[in-house]
């Protein structure tokens, strides 16, 4: 009788060695995975990093009578004088003063 207990003893133990070889292999198996997963984080972060986000531009809002007037008291097109609002914010002030000589 003690070699019928003795069998699955040492059935357990063989099953024991190759299980033991079969997690060995799945270890490297997700060490492998683990690092495929870090290669594909670096790579996407690189592609992010490598194209910088466009840069929006400021929106300025002009006026339609502060454009005529500047238009209509300097005698300028009106192609420079948006130039000029834009420039400086749309401050009509700023502008003609800047068109006159007076910046600060």
């Amino acid at each position: 009788m003690a070699d019928k207990d003795d069998a699955p003893e040492e059935e357990a133990k063989q099953n024991d060695k190759h299980n033991w070889g079969a997690a060995d292999l799945e270890k490297v198996k997700e060490v492998v995975e683990d690092k495929d997963d870090l290669n594909m984080s670096s790579d996407a972060l690189g592609k992010i990093m490598s194209h910088p986000q466009p840069v929006r531009q400021k929106i300025i809002n002009i006026k339609k009578d502060d454009l005529e007037m500047i238009m209509n008291e300097l005698e300028l097109p009106k192609s420079v004088v948006e130039r000029k609002l834009i420039e400086v914010n749309g401050d009509p002030m700023a502008a003609m003063k800047s068109f006159i000589g007076f910046d600060s």
